[in-house]
């Protein structure tokens, strides 16, 4: 078996980063602002609505302190870039689960 060989040089200044919410949760719908490829915002499955202005280096929660078990969908809204739509629930039923309070 022939094992590929990589430039060193080409990944050497790659370094791991956080690119969710610190709370290790899985992410189930995300919408970017049109015409900033750097902001975002996303929902996650056990409940919350995250922002991130720095291309996901970091975010700030919005929306997480609602007894929401699960984002599904999310929408900014055409005319008003600071209102977000968001649609409750898991479309894999399986990963639902409900938010401790």
């Amino acid at each position: 078996m022939h094992q590929l060989q990589i430039d060193p040089s080409l990944i050497g200044g790659m370094k791991w980063r956080q690119i969710g919410p610190f709370r290790g949760d899985r992410v189930q719908a995300v919408a970017g602002l049109p015409g900033d490829p750097n902001t975002y915002s996303f929902g996650a499955v056990r409940g919350g609505i995250f922002k991130s202005m720095n291309g996901v280096l970091s975010s700030t929660p919005t929306f997480d302190h609602e007894g929401v078990s699960s984002i599904g969908a999310i929408a900014v809204a055409g005319a008003d870039h600071n209102i977000i739509y968001a649609g409750m629930g898991e479309a894999c039923l399986r990963g639902t689960s409900p938010t401790a309070t």
